[in-house]
């Protein structure tokens, strides 16, 4: 009762509103915004339910029972939308209404061009283009046509729509929202300092916004400037950069397609939201990774729940609760074949036990055969470089041994692996420089320059002894190898230095001596670590310099290593 009064009261203070016209005086009025946020909260008690599209069916799955409530056999060509008592799609050039309680066909309207379906309460609402622009209509639940409003063609985004109300983009500046039951304007919101990219509401929550900043729809939205309402920005690693916030106004398909599948999923209350990539799920809290999970096949639908729940379909017809901590449920298993589905599921809060292995599923992720991800797979990479332990660092071994990985990936794992500061992972360390390189079985060592530079890293006194052995045994080998490249061989110099005391300056001094009359790759980064070491790999240095049998090129490198070094203002 009390939100009819602020309706109508809101109503009959500006009879005339502007719906697809330029900046007119009701823009941003704060009485009529706060009668629209009134209007699009959903009252409908229904059973929490989600429809599942195939391409040749709709079934409607009972989330409470966790059983199937109808199926309905025919071709579906677009995005369902449901109301309380009716989920729509499309066929053809026809609109088809089912409904919610049997699955048989409610009625059916021929409609050319339908470019988008939304759902109110009770309307069905309709986006298309004809010769006289883009039209937006609403039916009823008798199939009846409440209300048109018609616009030049492009002009008008895609319609969103939720309880009573439904929000039209306009010219990407504007949003009018109207009355669902009469498509009279409640109130209309312009923005003052950017474009208005995307759109979304539940049925209890609403926003909108450009690039990363998302403002929520309530009072404050009444300034039309993002800095005076309440917004969050987003913090969305580079690797999600081309995944979108939601749904693209204008451009968007009416199929289910590729945007469904690769997108940013944010509930609207934090800067909590989870990325989705095809069958990879990262979710993020204050703009580091919490947790993440490779599924078996495609996510292809995802719906924000309350208390941070998310609902989680798959193409192989999975049904999956997760919440934000990274405990994960499965509700239910349908038939296969999925292509997309909605959810209409107010008041479902399913109970999530399960705890994510994060850690190996990053590793699952990372170790993915499908080439087409690879910049998923190095960020995956990089996240898994931060967890402490051997397992995670056996991984990162087995990553950058892998030969189908490709070369990005790989170089990934050796970076991550070059970061890390483990003691305990060590004798793996020195277990992947047992490799070398073989032109009759045509194999070469992998990662060798960030296993080196790890070895480098760690203290000598936290190695243990037979490891720094084995260590020192490995790395000479790899120092000698006229293969190696620059950069992993300046790495291993390094590791060598680091293990001095158990032989590694004496496989640097060997180095020098055996190539000082014919030269050798990276002499001046051997001499330099030798003359680091003190006073003995100073007078080794000055030997190497002096001595007239070396060529000049190593000559030269002691001079430059025994060099005063300039101490920087």
């Amino acid at each position: 009762m009390i939100r009819s009064i602020i309706l109508v009261t809101a109503l009959l203070g500006c009879q005339k509103k502007s719906t697809f016209d330029l900046s007119a005086a009701d823009d941003n009025n704060e009485t009529q915004l706060a009668a629209a946020i009134e209007a699009a909260k959903s009252t409908s008690a229904t059973t929490p339910t989600l429809y599942i599209a195939r391409e040749g069916s709709v079934s409607a799955f009972d989330l409470n029972s966790q059983q199937v409530k109808w199926n309905y056999f025919g071709k579906v060509e677009s995005r369902l939308a449901a109301t309380a008592s009716q989920v729509g799609f499309v066929q053809g050039n026809t609109l088809i209404a089912l409904s919610d309680k049997t699955g048989e066909q409610a009625w059916r309207k021929d409609i050319r061009n339908i470019k988008w379906l939304s759902a109110t309460d009770a309307e069905i609402i309709v986006s298309s283009e004809d010769t006289e622009g883009a039209r937006i209509q609403a039916f009823s639940e008798s199939g009846k046509i409440v209300w048109t409003h018609t616009a030049k063609k492009g002009e008008i985004g895609t319609p969103v729509s939720a309880g009573n109300a439904v929000f039209v983009p306009y010219l990407k500046q504007w949003i009018s929202i109207l009355d669902s039951h009469n498509g009279t304007p409640i109130a209309r919101l312009r923005r003052k300092d950017a474009q208005v990219e995307f759109l979304k509401h539940d049925g209890e929550h609403g926003f909108f916004g450009a690039g990363r900043k998302v403002v929520a729809i309530d009072a404050k939205a009444a300034s039309g400037v993002t800095a005076e309402s309440n917004f969050v920005e987003l913090t969305v690693p580079k690797a999600f950069s081309n995944h979108a916030t939601h749904t693209p106004l204008y451009g968007a398909t009416t199929n289910y397609g590729a945007s469904d599948r690769k997108k940013l999923l944010w509930a609207g209350n934090s800067d909590v939201f989870s990325a989705i990539n095809y069958r990879y799920l990262f979710s993020f809290d204050g703009g580091k990774t919490s947790w993440a999970k490779r599924f078996d096949t495609d996510i292809v639908s995802a719906t924000s729940l309350e208390d941070g729940l998310m609902l989680l379909v798959t193409d192989d017809g999975a049904i999956f609760a997760a919440d934000k901590a990274g405990k994960l449920e499965t509700i239910a298993q349908v038939e296969k074949e999925v292509v997309g589905a909605l959810c209409r599921c107010n008041g479902f809060s399913p109970a999530v036990n399960a705890p994510v292995d994060h850690a190996a599923e990053l590793t699952k992720i990372a170790s993915d055969r499908d080439s087409r991800f690879d910049e998923i797979k190095t960020f995956a990479i990089a996240e898994l470089g931060k967890r402490e332990g051997v397992v995670v660092t056996q991984s990162l071994i087995d990553i950058a041994k892998a030969e189908r990985s490709s070369d990005s990936v790989r170089d990934a794992a050796v970076r991550a692996l070059s970061a890390r500061r483990d003691p305990q992972s060590t004798p793996l360390y020195v277990s992947m420089l047992d490799s070398n390189y073989d032109y009759l079985s045509d194999t070469q060592p992998q990662g060798v320059g960030g296993i080196a530079l790890a070895l480098a890293g760690i203290p000598e006194k936290e190695i243990a002894a037979d490891t720094q052995k084995s260590a020192v045994v490995a790395l000479r080998r790899h120092l000698h190898a006229s293969e190696l490249p620059d950069d992993d061989r300046i790495a291993v110099i390094l590791a060598l230095a680091n293990l001095h005391a158990a032989g590694g300056l004496g496989v640097l001094t060997e180095y020098v001596t055996m190539y000082r009359v014919s030269g050798a790759k990276n002499m001046e980064e051997v001499l330099a670590e030798i003359v680091k070491s003190g006073a003995y790999g100073r007078e080794f240095a000055t030997y190497v310099r002096d001595d007239e049998g070396a060529v000049k090129s190593v000559r030269d490198a002691a001079v430059k290593a025994l060099a005063p070094k300039k101490i920087a203002n």
